[in-house]
């Protein structure tokens, strides 16, 4: 490490495990209602996700908020500045990935971060597909489709119940991948690293080489994570460079003559401390966040509603389901032969260490509390109960812990339960514009403005224009495709 750019990686690992225990704690506050922020509101690309719902429709898909815009203004002043810093410098799993990475590099040796460079260079171009397909998919679907996919989501809302077995899948194939690459997923994958490292041709800083005192040794090459060649180039505007600054300090001309530094155009040198250079840039990044956080504009996600079953969360108590969704406490402990001395403000989460009580099990009581049993997975169920006997009925005439002799693990027997039963208050437009024959008359029928976004939910309508559910269903039943 030399003297005149000092400090760049003990100030950069100094700064990524900030950003590191700073989302985990956020995720734990949310996940336990502390009032800690939705990890999508905190993501910048949430804002390019949602950005063609936005401007269509004035409105943001679910999950995403006000905040995401804020966070992705912030990042391109950033980008402006200088490049894919938000990557090397600030992204939360990114850090994950080199943390990995290491190991994998005592575990491997020389065989680590391997990779031919024409095949780098084509896995370079996927992460522009998957871009491609998710601003796509979203914008058809007007939902947050890489959520399930998504590893910085999943990997920090792992020990929560807000994600789905590709959540768990795509994060071991991430770990897995960066015992054997440098940053796989940044490199070959991310959606956002894309954009980001678009902007390494047009920062205002970047890194750059003085070919007249440069004596090619190629220590920054040995030292580039990527698998760059800054010996080669008159400045490194790679897409795949993550600023990480680890072949400037590389460099051992730069203590006699600025050689390899960051700088502006035209100029030599400018940031030769790593810590001036972090400050500055975190400042632009920071900035205009604590701004809107100062003037109440900094929203992520809309506060959590108990609308559907779908709602219901691992922190949801039971007096939040019986408040709720209009069930009794007495029924709920009933169905699950619970302890009448345990508190109601007891989280369901809590309950399956010691009772076995899973959220899914809550979720699917209250879906069909108030619908025949015969639609439900049918285990050991009563010979003497009625087929139209409803779930709510069942419980109060059965035994305590009756409800699981009624129904399998496995939910709802999908044969059983037909596609228009399964429309629910969040089910929206787009999703029943596909279900039936003729939209328009679906539309003329319940008196849906011609202009009504697609991304509207029935609950949305149901308060606006006095339209019934079991209307909607109905319907969909006699006029599906």
């Amino acid at each position: 490490m030399t003297q005149t750019h000092a400090g760049f990686t003990r100030v950069r690992v100094f700064i990524q495990l900030i950003f590191v225990v700073l989302i985990l704690l956020i995720s734990v506050a949310h996940a336990n209602g502390w009032g800690g922020e939705n990890l999508h509101g905190l993501c910048p690309f949430g804002g390019v996700a949602t950005l063609y719902t936005f401007v269509t429709t004035g409105d943001y898909i679910r999950h995403i908020g006000q905040s995401d815009f804020i966070m992705l203004f912030a990042l391109i002043l950033t980008l402006i500045a200088a490049g894919a810093f938000f990557c090397g410098w600030i992204c939360p799993l990114g850090t994950v990935q080199e943390w990995v990475g290491k190991l994998g590099r005592k575990l491997f040796g020389k065989r680590y971060n391997k990779v031919p460079k024409k095949l780098d260079k084509i896995l370079g171009y996927l992460r522009f597909v998957v871009l491609a397909i998710v601003i796509i998919q979203t914008a058809r679907s007007f939902t947050l489709v890489f959520k399930d996919y998504d590893p910085y989501f999943n990997l920090f809302n792992i020990w929560t119940d807000e994600i789905s077995i590709t959540g768990y899948i795509t994060v071991l194939v991430t770990l897995i991948a960066s015992l054997l690459v440098e940053r796989p997923f940044c490199r070959y994958a991310c959606p956002l690293g894309a954009i980001n490292g678009l902007f390494n041709v047009f920062s205002i800083t970047t890194i750059r080489r003085n070919e007249t005192s440069c004596i090619n040794c190629k220590q920054c090459d040995l030292a580039c994570p990527v698998n760059l060649e800054p010996s080669s180039s008159k400045q490194i505007q790679s897409m795949a460079c993550t600023r990480c600054m680890k072949c400037v300090e590389a460099c051992p001309v730069n203590q006699k003559e600025p050689t390899l530094t960051v700088s502006l155009p035209g100029k030599r040198k400018l940031f030769h401390n790593g810590m001036v250079y972090a400050i500055v840039m975190l400042v632009i990044f920071i900035v205009p966040i604590g701004i809107s956080i100062a003037l109440g504009a900094f929203e992520s996600d809309e506060p959590l509603v108990y609308k559907t079953a779908d709602d219901i969360r691992g922190a949801s108590t039971v007096a939040d389901i019986a408040e709720n969704y209009d069930i009794e406490i007495d029924l709920i402990y009933k169905a699950f032969n619970i302890p009448e001395t345990l508190d109601t403000t007891t989280k369901i989460k809590d309950l399956e260490g010691d009772l076995g009580v899973a959220v899914s099990d809550i979720r699917l009581f209250v879906e069909y509390i108030d619908r025949p049993i015969s639609e439900i997975n049918k285990g050991t169920m009563s010979q003497n109960s009625s087929s139209t006997q409803t779930l709510r009925d069942y419980v109060n005439i059965n035994a305590p812990g009756s409800y699981y002799h009624l129904v399998e693990k496995e939910g709802v027997n999908a044969s059983e339960v037909d596609k228009a039963n399964q429309i629910k208050r969040v089910t929206m437009l787009i999703d029943i514009k596909s279900m039936v024959k003729d939209y328009d008359d679906f539309r003329q029928t319940f008196s849906i403005p011609e202009d009504q976004p697609l991304n509207t939910e029935m609950r949305d309508l149901i308060d606006e224009l006095g339209v019934e559910l079991e209307a909607i269903r109905t319907y969909v039943e006699t006029h599906k495709k």
